[in-house]
């Protein structure tokens, strides 16, 4: 049987690796978030009519001032 060491190392290294994804979620996030702020690569799905795509806009913080 492992022994308790063991298994808190193990149980350690998990947690590190879930930290690390989840940093490297949010840096993607935040990446995927300047970048559309930036650039204005937000398209518009067709299916949205203007009511909710200002929803969505309100809701993201996206403003798209350069047409």
């Amino acid at each position: 049987a492992p022994s308790v060491l063991q298994e808190r190392h193990e149980l350690r290294e998990f947690v590190q690796l879930i930290l690390g994804k989840a940093d490297l979620a949010r840096e993607i996030g935040l990446f995927f978030h300047f970048t559309r702020l930036h650039h204005c690569s937000f398209h518009r799905p067709a299916s949205f009519d203007g009511d909710s795509t200002s929803f969505f806009q309100r809701q993201t913080g996206h403003r798209c001032e350069h047409g």
